[in-house]
């Protein structure tokens, strides 16, 4: 951990070569420092030194009330200095996307690249509610609300995924296409999934509802405004959003398009790291 400059704390990890070329890594929603590609050696063959990192409210870092998109890329440079890293590349995985965006937008003097990974975007970019798993339709019917506290649902269903996470994973594994099936249900991979979860509601579920309220309306991130190179990985069967309706909200961004759901990540974590480097 280190402290931030108002006091906070913020969690990383790191994975990789050590000296490798700097790339931080964005959790998904819900997620922590500790998801990961569970072959860290891939890091480390290509030259990557990943770093990992908790948002407020998350595994070990401090919540931040009333957060936006644009307060992240301050702590990510806080980071940075504190490792004495100048220049960096970002990977944004589902939900941590829109984080890599922010950074992208807001600090683009210390951003080589991002690279955004089955990404979720825009409202206007999201897949409508009705043709995603039950959970989810929930989650983001519920998260475009516009009463206070409309997010309540959320805790039931973290609490049944904290009694019985097998249960409930293997449940929402049966409900993706079966690309993404195959993947989850590897041991290494549902290993992975459970730490990571596991870590990111260990302060409760209100990060996990605040970034839910954040993504599921409209951003504070003007896309079409970013300059650092953009790179998409996204498959066309991903239940979230639509890659070529987010790739067209850039500037410039160049595409991989593949015929695969949300998990793209696990299978081609190689090559999204060698065009990112």
């Amino acid at each position: 951990m280190m402290r931030l400059k108002d006091g906070r704390r913020l969690g990383f990890g790191e994975y990789g070569h050590p000296d490798g070329k700097p790339v931080f890594f964005f959790h998904g929603t819900p997620g922590s420092r500790r998801m990961r590609h569970p072959d860290t050696g891939i890091a480390e063959k290509v030259g990557a030194r990943i770093i990992t990192i908790d948002r407020p409210g998350f595994g070990l870092s401090d919540p931040l009330p009333h957060r936006t998109l644009l307060d992240w890329p301050k702590d990510v440079v806080q980071l940075a200095d504190h490792l004495k890293i100048d220049v960096f590349a970002l990977i944004g995985f589902s939900g941590g996307g829109a984080y890599a965006a922010a950074c992208a937008y807001q600090c683009a003097d210390r951003i080589a690249a991002i690279s955004l990974v089955s990404s979720v975007g825009p409202p206007e970019t999201m897949n409508p509610p009705h043709s995603m798993i039950l959970p989810l339709q929930l989650l983001f019917r519920t998260a475009r609300l516009e009463s206070p506290n409309p997010l309540f649902i959320a805790s039931p269903i973290v609490h049944v995924m904290k009694l019985s996470f097998n249960f409930w994973y293997r449940r929402v594994a049966n409900q993706l296409p079966e690309c993404d099936r195959e993947i989850l249900l590897r041991p290494d991979i549902s290993a992975v999934f459970q730490e990571s979860i596991s870590e990111a509601f260990r302060q409760g579920t209100l990060a996990f509802r605040t970034e839910l309220r954040m993504l599921a309306r409209k951003w504070d991130v003007p896309l079409g405004e970013i300059r650092t190179p953009v790179f998409l990985w996204h498959g066309t069967m991903d239940p979230l959003s639509d890659g070529k309706l987010l790739a067209d909200t850039f500037r410039e961004c160049r595409s991989t398009l593949l015929p695969e759901g949300h998990l793209v990540l696990f299978r081609h974590w190689k090559e999204i790291l060698e065009q990112l480097l």
